[in-house]
């Protein structure tokens, strides 16, 4: 991606403050493609050293509380193990939010 191009993607621009520690977290996808984003965003912030794949988890805020979902959009057909990282990883996500996580696979 040139910088030109760059300087218009709110994805990129988004991406590059959670690298500089000017943002804790980014909302994308309002135009474009899922994986388009997923792409951009492991072309620049990588993946945390010894986490194997990318995963997407979605936040939802109910009146009856709040529910951290787990997506296998990035991975159609997870294994077992790559399910186990997932549900790690989400699980260290809920606790940043100061909720002990109850998980369910479903």
């Amino acid at each position: 991606m040139s910088q030109s191009s760059m300087m218009f993607n709110t994805t990129a621009i988004g991406a590059i403050m959670l690298r500089r520690g000017e943002a804790d977290g980014m909302i994308c996808g309002i135009a474009g493609r899922f994986h388009e984003h997923l792409e951009l965003l492991q072309n620049l912030l990588g993946r945390r050293p010894g986490v194997a794949d990318l995963y997407a988890m979605n936040v939802v805020i109910a009146p009856k509380g709040t529910l951290f979902l787990c997506d296998t959009n990035v991975i159609a057909e997870p294994t077992a193990q790559q399910i186990a990282e997932m549900t790690v990883l989400a699980a260290e996500v809920v606790r940043r939010f100061g909720i002990e996580p109850k998980v369910a696979l479903l």
